[in-house]
């Protein structure tokens, strides 16, 4: 999910060094966790699979351990583009309750 040309210049290094880290070892598994907090923004962990729940739902996405907030912001992102959304609220069990704007 790193796309050529997303990264700002000056954060090529450590995206190569990332992307180094991540091949030299193949069979680990791979958690955005890993990742340099530096390039965690630019990285989107997830993707919708299958048709989006109906229209104007009110969705509570749910994370074990809030570290950069990537992955709820990125769920978030994606459950209203595809126009289901009509709230999205975040709980963290392990961090702080707070609502994604």
């Amino acid at each position: 999910m790193l796309a050529a040309g997303q990264f700002p210049r000056d954060l090529l290094p450590d995206v190569r060094a990332q992307i180094k880290s991540w091949s030299d070892s193949p069979n680990a598994p791979l958690a955005l966790k890993h990742a340099s907090a530096k390039i965690r923004p630019y990285i989107k962990p997830l993707k919708l699979a299958g048709p989006p729940p109906g229209a104007g739902m009110s969705i509570l996405l749910v994370d074990d351990l809030l570290s950069t907030g990537t992955t709820l912001r990125t769920a978030a992102d994606i459950l209203r583009s595809s126009g289901c959304a009509g709230t999205v609220d975040g709980l963290c069990l392990l961090s702080p309750v707070g609502r994604l704007s």
